[in-house]
């Protein structure tokens, strides 16, 4: 069982990211269409992102069977990998698809994060936003190349996918 003042502390900490990244995402959007691309608001998102996950799967080694941080690092290492995948992809094309989805996803974390302490919170946000985020990846997926440092072969994003959908 995990310290509810450590549940307490994740849960401020991370909200207070989780609107910095709304506003990066909103920024990434926004820059669709306009000159130059935004690696350095992807990479930014990416680090961003980066900070929940490894907090995340740190207070989980406490209690591995934890459903809202399993769902919070995983969530939050698929945002990492496509705010990575994105940058280096320089496709401006794909921004607006890029924003909504990291968008979403942060909607997603932000609900599992609100309602960290509550198991069946977060098994219903699981519910809600699991079919539409998979659908998602599934299709991301396929657009993104490899990025060094990152999980680069389709086995590995597969192995991410297949982690998120559990």
């Amino acid at each position: 069982m995990i310290d509810k003042e450590i549940l307490a502390s994740f849960r401020d900490s991370s909200i207070d990211i989780l609107k910095e990244l709304v506003v990066v995402a909103e920024k990434i959007g926004d820059a669709a269409g306009g000159d130059g691309f935004p690696v350095e608001l992807l990479q930014e998102f990416a680090q961003k992102i980066d900070r929940i996950m490894g907090v995340a799967k740190t207070i989980a080694m406490e209690d591995p069977g934890h459903e809202g941080l399993k769902r919070i690092a995983t969530l939050t290492e698929l945002c990492k990998f496509i705010g990575y995948k994105a940058a280096d992809q320089k496709n401006a094309r794909m921004l607006p698809i890029f924003a909504a989805f990291l968008g979403d996803v942060v909607s997603a974390i932000e609900e599992l994060t609100v309602n960290i302490e509550n198991p069946a919170a977060a098994q219903e946000v699981t519910k809600t936003f699991l079919p539409v985020l998979q659908k998602r990846l599934e299709w991301l997926k396929t657009k993104v190349a490899s990025t060094p440092g990152q999980p680069n072969s389709q086995a590995d994003v597969d192995a991410l996918l297949k982690k998120f959908s559990k």
